[in-house]
């Protein structure tokens, strides 16, 4: 709770150049994402593969998988108190 302050603190001081939540567009709704993350744990493909099949790069695939579905499931455990809920 007290880093979680000291980082508004430190967000609402800050001078920026581009506007928060400025940055490029996602190319995945959600249910894609989540799609693109069931379909490649249950058949373990290549980049390549889930890129063809979700029309992205190989490099858009890896990212939605690793980072962008980790940083969603830290919030929804952080939003939770701690407890995951499937």
């Amino acid at each position: 709770m007290q880093h979680k302050k000291l980082q508004a603190e430190i967000e609402s001081k800050k001078i920026r150049i581009n506007q928060k939540g400025g940055g490029r567009k996602t190319k995945l709704e959600i249910k894609e994402e989540v799609s693109l993350c069931l379909f490649y744990l249950r058949e373990m493909t290549i980049f390549e593969l889930l890129g063809l099949h979700f029309g992205i790069s190989k490099t858009e695939a890896k990212y939605t998988l690793f980072h962008k579905l980790s940083q969603n499931a830290q919030e929804s455990v952080e939003s939770n108190g701690g407890l995951v809920i499937v």
